[in-house]
């Protein structure tokens, strides 16, 4: 029996299904969820637009010594504004809704940047 088979299988009983992992129920005893993304997709992850933004501003304003470094890492964090932060989000939605239409990965980038508009629903989240 292949690895995808046996988690299929398992993921049959509830039991299974509905475990969490450690990580996720110590979170959740402090009332926080733990999202779990795919490995290997950084575009779905909104925290690595705001890390990548963080270590610009450190490079702009760092010297490159450690004191300078810390000094520099709250700063650099406080600098991705909330506006910048929702716009990491609409990206990476974006992305998974690209992914969810059937794009690869050079083709899911074609369509994230082709898509323009943020008032209109897009084709494949319309009822009608």
């Amino acid at each position: 029996m292949k690895q995808e088979d046996m988690i299929a299988k398992l993921n049959e009983f509830p039991d299974f299904k509905n475990e969490r992992n450690k990580v996720a129920r110590l979170l959740r005893r402090f009332e926080h969820d733990c999202l779990f993304l795919p490995k290997f997709h950084p575009e779905l992850n909104p925290i690595e637009r705001v890390w990548g933004k963080a270590k610009l501003y450190s490079r702009h304003h760092c010297d490159y010594s450690f004191a300078s470094l810390r000094r520099i890492i709250t700063p650099a964090l406080e600098s991705v504004t909330l506006d910048q932060i929702r716009k990491y989000f609409r990206k990476s939605r974006d992305y998974l809704h690209a992914y969810e239409e059937g794009h690869t990965a050079s083709d899911a980038d074609s369509t994230v940047k082709n898509y323009k508009s943020h008032r209109r629903v897009r084709e494949s989240e319309s009822n009608v």
